[in-house]
């Protein structure tokens, strides 16, 4: 079982379509780049643009220290357990120029 998609071949978003809590647009992720989760969110989307991403659940991510990898122009979506919730994730490229959006909702 694949991926959802819609009729026209498009991704169907895997979370809520309701208005984001936070939202991030980092064009300066060179270091480590702390990203304080919200009380309330449940769910995040992340994008890297430009150049893959490492994100790190918690503690301080590097190239040999994360937890996941989003490739450049890749989204990625996950759910937020309670206990995650106003904990923080760390970002930083994997070569120069990346970028990362996080979306983050309830």
């Amino acid at each position: 079982m694949g991926i959802p998609i819609d009729v026209s071949g498009q991704l169907i978003p895997l979370g809520p379509s309701s208005t984001a809590l936070a939202v991030t647009y980092d064009t300066s992720i060179s270091s480590a780049t702390s990203i304080a989760l919200n009380a309330a969110a449940r769910f995040i989307r992340v994008t890297a643009i430009g150049e893959g991403v490492f994100l790190r659940w918690s503690g301080t991510v590097s190239s040999v220290n994360f937890d996941e990898y989003i490739e450049a122009g890749q989204t990625l979506d996950w759910q937020i357990e309670p206990s995650q919730a106003g904990t923080t994730i760390s970002v930083i490229e994997r070569a120069a120029s990346a970028s990362v959006v996080v979306i983050q909702k309830a």
